[in-house]
């Protein structure tokens, strides 16, 4: 369960957002994700420092990085798929989800979209593996981007207080 998929165009209620969706497996770790996005010309909005996590990992306990104004990599969840303890699967999202429900039910009649309910959405976003087993996500990303580091050498003395 490491491999990146197709987003389905033809189910999307907004085909512009398109181009920024990518969908991946759950058991993709952060480094081999990424690897595909450079590829792609895409990332992560944000990360944390570990790129050894599974994807599943990352989201499921709320890891973020270090950008204030950024949300943790589960912020960045457009859908899920997820399999129930029963066989069902569904494809949960927030309620202003991507899918359109009409194109999805003619497309995927064997699975069950589930759009109408935020907090259920976010309780399977970041569920901490509780909730059944997550085949997948659909993640809404940015364009690739490069990140600059400066370091100040200093002492105690040189600071202002």
């Amino acid at each position: 369960m490491k491999n990146v998929l197709r987003v389905d165009a033809s189910v999307l209620k907004n085909l512009s957002k398109a181009p920024l969706l990518l969908s991946m497996e759950s058991g993709i770790t952060i480094k081999q994700l990424n690897e595909e996005l450079d590829q792609q010309h895409l990332a992560l909005v944000d990360m944390g420092a570990y790129d050894e996590q599974t994807l599943a990992g990352a989201i499921s306990t709320g890891t973020h990085g270090t950008g204030i104004s950024l949300g943790p990599i589960a912020s960045s969840v457009r859908s899920l798929m997820l399999m129930s303890d029963t066989g069902t699967i569904y494809r949960i999202e927030p309620s202003n989800g991507i899918t359109d429900t009409a194109k999805f039910a003619n497309a995927m009649p064997s699975m069950v979209l589930k759009q109408d309910d935020d907090d259920w959405f976010q309780s399977n976003v970041v569920a901490m593996g509780c909730i059944g087993l997550i085949h997948s996500y659909t993640l809404e990303l940015m364009p690739a981007y490069l990140l600059s580091e400066a370091r100040v050498l200093d002492t105690w003395e040189g600071t202002d207080d």
